[in-house]
């Protein structure tokens, strides 16, 4: 079996062939740019290097946290939008490879194995999974689920891609935001830029009596360790040139991922969202993009020509993890409350 030949060996993130690796099999989140934002985010990026009979073939990002007694690795920030991981494979083991033929799911299993030496829960969830025979006996410690998400297809025309963006929803929208005088801009310097964004995702979230989840320093992070190569910071200004919706796509040569957006209220049903987007979807196209992810969550997200894609993830519990279960829903309800609300929004500030 070749999950008895995979070995893995922790090392530096300087170590990493980020020349060698294919980037058609990789998301946003497994590119240099990205884990120099995990770095400047204080964030605890952890490289195994994955070894076939000694010859090394790719590697795996992991965070390394804890909660309680519970040390958990798996994708750095989940639940953020950004919790895709999971393993990078270089060129060399994906074209004119001659060593033993493998798929993702055996070295997944061999993964597996060795992370339950080192942490009592793992989860990882990874595109390239989306494609794979998941049916090979898993130990009863593994369990396997999978979240759908939303991608469009850019590789196609844009009157094609255009088209198929649904009519009343988008087109009719974005036609709207026209006639407003609506314009878009890509050339705020970012400092301006994360100030207005901020300030429109905390619009959103007030709507909704919530407080923002992420810092304004996070966005910051993001948009520093990324531009102008691999981020579009997109702003929609109305015909006195103030922002009124702005988003964060973060791309690069192959895959784009809208990271965050947001529009103020009285702009809403002015066509705003939609044109913002619509100029954004077409930008990130022009710069080589050949497919977007939405993310998952609501069905609106189809009405930009998106078909759903079901992403799997893999997850290990040790035999008492169900106290992780407990801890992680206790925490879920605690941060709804009044006061926890506060402090998350004082930290926030």
């Amino acid at each position: 079996m070749i999950a008895d030949n995979l070995t893995f060996l922790q090392t530096d993130l300087d170590k990493i062939r980020w020349e060698e690796v294919n980037y058609s099999t990789v998301s946003v989140f497994q590119t240099s740019g990205w884990v120099n934002y995990l770095g400047k985010a204080g964030i605890k990026v952890r490289v195994e290097v994955i070894l076939l009979e000694e010859e090394e073939i790719g590697f795996i990002l992991f965070s390394e946290r804890r909660l309680g007694f519970l040390k958990h690795l798996g994708s750095p920030l989940p639940g953020t939008g950004t919790g895709f991981g999971g393993i990078v494979l270089y060129e060399t083991a994906t074209s004119g490879y001659a060593g033993p033929t493998f798929s993702i799911s055996e070295i997944y299993l061999s993964l597996m194995r060795y992370a339950s030496k080192r942490a009592s829960y793992f989860s990882i969830t990874d595109l390239n999974l989306a494609g794979e025979n998941l049916d090979t006996e898993w130990p009863d410690s593994i369990k396997i689920t999978s979240k759908q998400h939303y991608f469009l297809d850019l590789s196609r025309e844009w009157d094609e891609i255009y088209r198929s963006f649904k009519d009343k929803s988008c087109r009719y929208e974005y036609r709207k935001g026209l006639k407003n005088g609506l314009s878009v801009s890509f050339g705020l310097d970012i400092s301006s830029f994360i100030t207005h964004h901020f300030k429109h995702i905390s619009n959103v979230y007030n709507r909704k009596g919530l407080v923002p989840t992420f810092s304004r320093n996070r966005l910051q992070y993001i948009a520093e360790s990324l531009y102008p190569d691999n981020v579009l910071l997109g702003v929609c200004l109305n015909e006195n040139k103030e922002p009124v919706a702005s988003c964060i796509i973060v791309f690069n040569e192959y895959c784009a991922f809208l990271t965050t957006a947001a529009c103020l209220d009285l702009w809403l049903g002015k066509g705003a969202n939609e044109f913002l987007m619509v100029q954004c979807i077409q930008e990130v196209r022009n710069r080589g993009a050949k497919k977007m992810e939405f993310g998952g969550g609501m069905k609106y997200k189809e009405k930009y020509g998106t078909v759903p894609l079901h992403i799997p993830t893999i997850e290990y519990s040790a035999s008492y993890n169900p106290d992780y279960e407990v801890l992680k829903s206790a925490f879920r309800k605690i941060r709804k409350r009044p006061l926890v609300k506060t402090l998350i929004r004082w930290i926030n500030n």
